[in-house]
């Protein structure tokens, strides 16, 4: 037995090695082009991701300390338990992450479980579709900014929800055997035990609040810094690939494939190029030479996957917890397999001829165009809070029908 296990560790070595050693040679022999590549993947995280996900951390941290996460959990624990067979205060992550996208996701059922509040099992399961685009990126960037057109976000978007909801639902039954937890509620629902609770997590406090602030800047800048780090390599790695002709050597290997399986051959680049880094998939699929049907359908699959690149910073996050990546693997998998079918299903309800005779093609990446769609999305978004308010008063007048019986 040690033998093989010795072997396989070698050859681990050897590739890791080798791609090591390819790497600098890259950097040696495509000098202004890796630059250029790290400048592009710095613009995107300074001028996008840092100030879309910076004060989501932030409000993260703070509901967990200050127990207000607590109390939602409290609100949802009826939903939360029964059908994601996870705590009410999972429900945090689900939200965040929807709102901020990736990795919000990740970082706040990583406090989750850093803090016992959720168990291993339960956080393996929340982590597989708490993960996902966030309305900004698929309105402000693919929506406006690929084809200036705010009804393909509306596609995007429900295809993209429904689905990883529809994850959520299948990952309950994800080591079913191996969890004890009851799903369901055995206490009757009282609206002054979630205060209590945000109160007595909120006594437990020792720092002041500006230490404690001060701590929770440290620790979100430290997490952005990490994601920032995975967008400048594998923009650089995507250039690289691209300056060796990667994706046209992989292309051609599945050109038999994809033609027995009657699959048009022009997606074979923009989806390789999805799976490594999302924006530049979803940018190379609007350029194409192919339907506005077989893009979208292409994107909703590349959304649902998240690409390796979003793939290493979850694996980076969840290092410091006994969290795995096998479930994120596998919810991530699921979705876009999901997405696939779901977009197959919804994208004929709406008029594309209407949409096509509106869009145009962009050709390089509007940063622009993403306070566009922010405005947008905000425009819509106003019906939110008062969705969200009449949820909570039918949760509470249910909850509380129920307790009276």
């Amino acid at each position: 037995m040690e033998v093989p296990l010795l072997f396989q560790s070698i050859v681990k070595t050897c590739i890791v090695s080798c791609f090591i050693l390819l790497f600098s040679i890259c950097l040696i022999i495509f000098p202004e082009q890796s630059l250029h590549a790290s400048v592009s993947g710095l613009h995107i995280w300074l001028e996008v991701v840092f100030p879309s996900l910076f004060p989501f951390f932030i409000c993260a941290e703070l509901f967990i300390r200050y127990g207000i996460a607590h109390f939602i959990g409290h609100l949802f624990e009826g939903i939360m338990r029964p059908v994601f067979r996870i705590p009410g205060i999972g429900s945090i992550a689900i939200l965040i992450g929807m709102v901020s996208g990736y990795p919000s996701g990740a970082k706040v059922s990583v406090q989750l479980r850093s803090e016992k509040l959720i168990t291993q099992t339960e956080g393996e399961r929340l982590l597989a579709f708490t993960n996902n685009a966030s309305p900004l990126f698929i309105f402000g960037v693919i929506a406006i900014g690929f084809y200036q057109n705010e009804q393909i976000g509306y596609i995007i978007l429900t295809v993209h929800y429904v689905s990883n909801l529809i994850v959520g639902l299948l990952m309950r039954f994800y080591r079913e055997n191996n969890d004890k937890t009851d799903i369901k509620t055995k206490e009757p629902f009282r609206l002054f035990d979630g205060l209590r609770k945000m109160h007595r997590v909120r006594t437990q406090i020792k720092e002041p609040l500006g230490q404690l602030l001060g701590d929770i800047i440290i620790q979100s800048v430290q997490t952005l810094c990490i994601i920032g780090g995975y967008i400048i390599i594998f923009s650089v790695l995507t250039t690289f690939l691209d300056l060796l002709s990667f994706q046209s050597i992989v292309a051609f290997i599945l050109h038999p494939v994809f033609t027995l399986l009657q699959i048009p051959k022009e997606i074979i680049m923009p989806f390789i190029t999805g799976l490594l880094e999302i924006t530049l998939g979803t940018k190379t699929f609007t350029t194409s030479a192919i339907s506005l049907y077989v893009q979208l359908i292409g994107i909703c699959v590349l959304l649902g996957f998240n690409g390796l690149s979003v793939h290493a910073q979850v694996a980076s996050i969840i290092s410091t917890t006994d969290i795995r990546y096998f479930p994120y693997l596998l919810g991530r998998m699921l979705h876009s397999l999901i997405s696939f079918i779901l977009a197959m299903v919804i994208i004929p309800l709406f008029s594309l001829n209407s949409i096509l005779d509106k869009h145009t093609i962009v050709s390089s990446f509007p940063f622009h165009y993403v306070r566009e769609g922010h405005s947008l999305f905000l425009n819509y978004a106003a019906v939110i809070p008062y969705i969200a308010i009449c949820l909570c008063c039918f949760i509470l007048i249910r909850r509380f029908i129920i307790s009276t019986h």
